[in-house]
């Protein structure tokens, strides 16, 4: 199950976020690395996080979202 937890998760992540997270092999640690590294309360990132939402826009005639 683990196995199948871990490969999903990294799945999902990008080529450059998954190079620093190689080195994990528990989906548990995997997972409490990227909250510690993208889960910040800080102000700064959430004022980016806010840019990004309202920056998405649908292009017309398109399904998928761009930025």
């Amino acid at each position: 199950m683990n196995l199948k937890v871990e490969s999903t998760i990294q799945l999902c992540l990008a080529d450059e976020v998954m190079y620093n997270m190689m080195d994990e092999e528990m989906a548990k640690k995997l997972w409490s690395r990227l909250e510690i590294l993208y889960m910040t309360k800080s102000l700064s990132n959430k004022l980016y996080l806010k840019k990004q939402l309202y920056g998405l826009h649908m292009n017309e005639g398109k399904e998928a979202l761009s930025i």
